[in-house]
């Protein structure tokens, strides 16, 4: 007996953790509740993502200063 967790998906299970499944066996499953689906929830983020990159589509950008070495690079030639 062996106990797998995983997610269900349009009737699909699918293993959180690389198990490999038989290709069949008698299985007995338990549903321990009702996630949101992982499709919903990326979709939100990136529609919400969209909404907040158009929103500061026109916002100023601040002047960054510019990174300063603090001295020449050094050159190995030969002489």
């Amino acid at each position: 007996m062996q106990a797998v967790q995983g997610l269900v998906t349009e009737g699909r299970f699918t293993p959180t953790n690389n198990i490999p499944l038989p290709r069949y066996a008698h299985a007995i499953l338990i549903i321990e509740e009702t996630p949101t689906p992982p499709t919903n929830t990326r979709k939100n983020f990136w529609n919400e993502f969209d909404k907040m990159a158009k929103a500061s589509k026109h916002e100023p950008m601040p002047d960054f200063p510019r990174f300063q070495m603090g001295r020449e690079p050094i050159t190995f030639d030969e002489d």
